[in-house]
């Protein structure tokens, strides 16, 4: 009589070097950037704890509080559950790398974006092959303060992007744009300027964001526009509007063009 043989194979617990070691499903990690003024974004001991191969991915919080100037090279394309600017003078530049477009996507219910007050956030792109960033959200529930700096700019035609999409993105400080290449989604649903909240229209930049302007918040011109600019996004109500100049002269989106004197700040 033949029987049914059985054997036992082992089970083995497969674990990364990282901080992520748990079994199973993969735990979201905090991350705090020690790489120093300039490092990419894979380096894994430019993280504090010593980050995954690739760095931090799979909803991890990502820190940044270094108190100076810090370049973040050839940022991927990564989904986190937040990205923490904060000690006062930090200024974090994050740019992808020059072989693709990237998008970082933030997904948390609660704080998915927090650049503290007197801290800045450059999102630029890459000059080389003119590749963008793009940082979005996703999912529900996501909130986004800028009671800092949050500046979405271009290195040469390479794009900064800010989609304030799935977001309720609330600006107490200033956010800036700054080239034609750039820009900001969004809509007076989820783009709103507190009473302190400033935005600055700078370079070459000539589109106004969709957005709930509180009474005390600023619209400001950084540059002087001539009647050639079509600067849109100006059907919309202000509670204040200043220029760098005192003299701006600006084409509305109805084609008509308006002469504006506004109070120099």
């Amino acid at each position: 009589m033949t029987g049914v043989q059985t054997c036992a194979l082992p089970i083995y617990n497969y674990l990364t070097t990282s901080a992520r070691t748990t079994t199973g499903t993969p735990t979201a990690v905090s991350y705090t950037w020690i790489g120093g003024t300039s490092g990419a974004w894979s380096t894994t001991t430019n993280w504090s704890p010593t980050s995954q191969a690739g760095g931090p991915a799979g909803g991890d919080f990502v820190t940044f509080n270094t108190g100076g100037s810090v370049s973040v090279t050839s940022v991927p394309t990564v989904t986190l559950g937040s990205i923490t600017v904060s000690t006062s003078g930090t200024v974090l530049t994050l740019a992808p790398a020059s072989t693709a477009n990237s998008t970082i996507t933030l997904s948390n219910v609660g704080t998915a974006l927090n650049v503290a007050s007197a801290t800045t956030l450059n999102l630029i792109g890459n000059t080389t092959n003119s590749r963008s960033l793009t940082l979005a959200f996703s999912g529900s529930g996501n909130s986004a303060t800028i009671a800092g700096t949050l500046n979405i700019q271009s290195s040469g035609t390479g794009a900064g992007i800010y989609s304030a999409s799935n977001s309720a993105t609330s600006v107490s400080g200033l956010l800036t744009l700054n080239n034609t290449s750039s820009s900001i989604t969004s809509t007076s649903s989820n783009l709103t300027f507190t009473g302190t909240g400033k935005f600055s229209l700078a370079g070459t930049a000539t589109v106004v964001p969709n957005a709930a302007w509180l009474s005390g918040s600023t619209l400001e011109f950084a540059n002087t526009y001539t009647v050639s600019t079509l600067v849109t996004g100006l059907a919309q109500s202000f509670s204040n509007v200043r220029s760098e100049e005192h003299t701006s002269e600006l084409q509305s989106p109805c084609n008509l063009v308006c002469r504006l004197l506004l109070e120099k700040k």
